[in-house]
């Protein structure tokens, strides 16, 4: 089974992440804050991260810089509302290494497409 680590601070979107993970065959880890995320990715090695970009108490774009130093990091899919300025951050996520970017809200069919379609880039 393949592990997807989501990192957001709002439990709502956490646990229904989760749910939805779960019911689609996959193992969620969830964490509420974006403090010690290298080590915690180092430590549980998950197949696939899904990263809020507006988390506390680090910025979900310093979390993903910090993720694309790590040797073997798997990929990682950047997550946020529409807030005015994501795109752009979503673009510069993608030259950081991201797989790709979501905006919240999602259709949960196309969200899965993506999280599958990474899995497979990353040959997992």
């Amino acid at each position: 089974m393949k592990t997807v680590m989501v990192i957001d601070d709002d439990l709502a979107t956490l646990e229904l992440l989760g749910a939805v993970l779960s019911e689609a065959g996959y193992r969620p880890a969830l964490l509420p804050t974006s403090e010690g995320i290298p080590e915690k990715v180092g430590d549980s090695k998950p197949d696939l991260i899904l990263l809020d970009i507006l988390i506390e108490p680090k910025h979900g774009m310093e979390v993903l810089e910090s993720l694309s130093e790590m040797e073997g990091c798997p990929p990682v899919i950047l997550m946020s509302a529409a807030v005015k300025g994501v795109r752009d951050m979503g673009q510069i996520a993608k030259g950081l290494g991201c797989y790709d970017f979501v905006e919240k809200p999602f259709d949960v069919d196309e969200f899965l497409k993506v999280v599958e379609g990474a899995l497979q880039v990353a040959g997992v």
